[in-house]
């Protein structure tokens, strides 16, 4: 396959913008494409249960009518018999609405709100009958938005000459005396460095952020030194998680700011700085609410008449229908009613008109009125492309989280300044592909291209850990970060003795020693020989021997006085998340994807690595990025079930597996089962 451009290095290079451009285009296509298909065919090819066991879709629901917003959606709340399933459909998500056999042409809606027992569905458009009353079925859907935005910032890259050198790698890094309002005494001094390197060099600064060393931090007393300097910031990352957190650390910094985006996607404590609350708030609020009533009551008056559709109007204009309604005669086989019907449609559409104009012009003037008080303007990636930004500029755009970002999504808040700063972390996992044959062209983020191209020049590493036990930290620190990390004195000892409501019992079972030692920050606990499974027609794995050791260690733990919300149970695989899921339901324990923890924390992790054959064969297990997201998450504790027979095909695997028996605690698959059965 014929790549657009060629590779200086590793470096992905293109000598002209044309080039970077259909070379994007080509592959978010595909990606598009991919996203498409996955879910239709996984619609049509799994049942509704089994799609349901997978996190994929909610089954047997009521919708009823709740209103509408205050942007315009309709909104259908749907609720089931009890609290809802395990579900990796969330606020932000789009939606399939169906009554339970899908197509993929059902009306597709937004998930505004979501409880333990209700989803809050918005739609763009009148909702239709079909997703209302009893027996509803939403399935996890594709969302156009994303790709729509990103092609529009591709196709204006041309006109944007700053942007346009750096993505090219022919930018010129230049650095300049950096003032601080504030000495900035609350951060350590790789932190201090990334924020006065920042501040002095234009036009683009990387900040590596390994895991827990405060790349969030950093980057929130970076923007407020920029606003202290009287700069204007567009602050971004790709989710909105990753948006609220860094907007509530700007609030406690006392910073005005805006969070774009529909209150529902955001934090509760956020809404109150919404774009959307701060209308409620200006002055002419009152005048765009009695113009949107006005509007929903001719709306609700012209439904009551016939449109003119196409296979009414027989080819007549407007004009016409009118003058066919006052003559009173049948054209066409359209009776004198229909007429008068489409008139009184036509009509109230002609009063509707200016008045929507009006109210969209009202709204325009009241949200720039917003925006241009702000300090900063917080939004995702792809909300930067909302209209709501149209003719804006900053000063600085700050994207955290940059290496979760395709870099397509990167350059829409880009395209609103010429001087960036970009935080993340390219050791760990870049943001996901479906397209099996884009993900080395898709994968591969702005972030670690232009630390290649320019991180000598224009970047800065952050070395303190604020997060794991020193014994967790040490092998990621020697395999991905070159030994440089440090754990923080406040960190480096802390074990589970340290957690409020651990009780370590005087006489421990032999089984309860082994697993939860608070003095063993790290367990290895080794599963049986070719013990993973796969179900036929799937591609993922599972283990049951892993699955049930972890929810024998899991239901220990919570005996010790651990609570839910402090456990993860992570697995690199699908398949073994739905069988955990199963297993610890009872328990409130947040299951999941290690690709979907990352970015995550907890006081403990349970790792299940699932793969286990004769063959040595470990599948995507071999990105490593994964292993270092996966062993990064835990704070005190982490306890992984993996085959070493099977893993150490791989050389970095063989090393931490040795790192393990040396500083953590081995037990051998023999050894476990010995325990299981005392415990019992």
């Amino acid at each position: 396959m014929k790549l657009h451009g060629r590779k200086d290095g590793d470096v992905q290079l293109w000598s002209e913008v044309r080039e970077y451009v259909q070379y994007f285009r080509r592959w978010l296509k595909i990606e598009r494409e991919a996203q498409i298909r996955f879910h239709l065919d996984e619609i049509r090819r799994l049942s509704g249960q089994e799609r349901a066991n997978r996190g994929r879709a909610i089954l047997h629901l009521m919708g009823r009518r709740a209103g509408r917003d205050p942007l315009g959606l309709y909104l259908v709340k749907y609720s089931g018999a009890g609290p809802l399933p395990p579900t990796e459909i969330k606020v932000g998500d789009v939606v399939l609405v169906s009554r339970g056999n899908p197509t993929g042409k059902e009306v597709t809606g937004t998930v505004l709100q979501k409880s333990k027992f209700v989803i809050v569905v918005g739609f763009s458009d009148v909702v239709p009958r079909y997703a209302f009353g009893r027996g509803i079925r939403l399935d996890l859907f594709v969302n156009d938005l994303p790709f729509q935005r990103m092609d529009e910032a591709l196709q204006s890259l041309r006109s944007h000459d700053t942007l346009r050198q750096i993505v090219l790698g022919k930018a010129r890094i230049h650095r300049s005396e950096a003032s601080l309002v504030d000495p900035m005494s609350e951060l350590n001094a790789s932190q201090q460095s990334a924020v006065h390197g920042a501040l002095a060099t234009a036009p683009l600064y990387l900040i590596h952020g390994p895991p827990g060393t405060g790349k969030t931090t950093t980057v929130a007393a970076l923007i407020e030194a920029q606003c202290r300097n009287g700069q204007r910031v567009l602050a971004c990352a790709d989710s909105n998680v990753a948006v609220d957190n860094l907007a509530e650390r700007l609030i406690l910094r006392g910073l005005r700011i805006v969070r774009l985006g529909h209150p529902a996607k955001m934090l509760p404590a956020l809404e109150e700085h919404s774009l959307t609350h701060l209308m409620t708030r200006h002055d002419r609020y009152g005048e765009l609410r009695a113009l949107r009533e006005r509007l929903d009551a001719l709306y609700h008056e012209r439904n009551r008449w016939q449109a003119p559709t196409q296979r009414w109007r027989r080819g007549l204009s407007d004009a016409q229908i009118l003058e066919k309604a006052k003559s009173g005669r049948a054209f066409r086989g359209v009776r004198p009613e229909v007429f008068r019907q489409m008139a009184q449609w036509i009509e109230i559409q002609q009063t509707i008109e200016p008045l929507q104009q009006q109210w969209q012009e009202l709204e325009r003037r009241i949200i720039a009125d917003i925006i241009r008080q702000a300090e900063v303007v917080c939004a995702t990636n792809i909300g930067a492309g909302h209209d709501w930004l149209d003719g804006q500029h900053f000063d600085v755009v700050v994207i955290d989280e940059a290496t979760q970002s395709l870099e397509p999504a990167c350059l829409i808040p880009m395209l609103k300044s010429k001087r960036y700063v970009l935080a993340g972390d390219h050791r760990q996992l870049p943001p996901t592909v479906l397209a099996r044959e884009a993900w080395e062209h898709l994968s591969r983020t702005l972030f670690e291209r232009c630390m290649e191209r320019y991180g000598d020049e224009a970047s800065q590493m952050l070395t303190i850990q604020y997060r794991m036990h020193e014994r967790l930290m040490a092998f990621p620190s020697q395999a991905f970060y070159s030994g440089k990390l440090r754990a923080a004195p406040s960190v480096a000892q802390r074990t589970l003795m340290d957690y409020p409501d651990f009780r370590w019992p005087d006489s421990p079972s032999a089984l309860t020693h082994a697993l939860w030692d608070p003095e063993v920050p790290l367990v290895w606990l080794d599963t049986p020989p070719d013990s993973e499974k796969r179900r036929r027609g799937q591609t993922s794995y599972y283990n049951a021997a892993e699955a049930q050791w972890l929810h024998m260690a899991l239901m220990d733990g919570l005996q010790l006085g651990l609570a839910p919300r402090d456990i993860g149970v992570i697995s690199p695989y699908e398949e073994q998340v739905a069988l955990l899921r199963r297993l610890c339901a009872h328990t409130d324990v947040e299951i999941h994807t290690v690709d979907g923890f990352q970015g995550r924390e907890k006081e403990v992790i349970l790792l299940s690595l699932v793969r286990s054959n004769l063959r040595g064969e470990i599948g995507f297990l071999s990105d490593l990025r994964r292993l270092n997201v996966a062993i990064t998450r835990a704070k005190t504790k982490l306890i992984v079930t993996g085959n070493a027979a099977t893993l150490q095909s791989h050389p970095t695997y063989r090393q931490w597996m040795a790192w393990i028996r040396q500083h953590g605690k081995w037990i051998t698959s023999t050894e476990v089962e010995q325990l299981m059965a005392k415990a019992d």
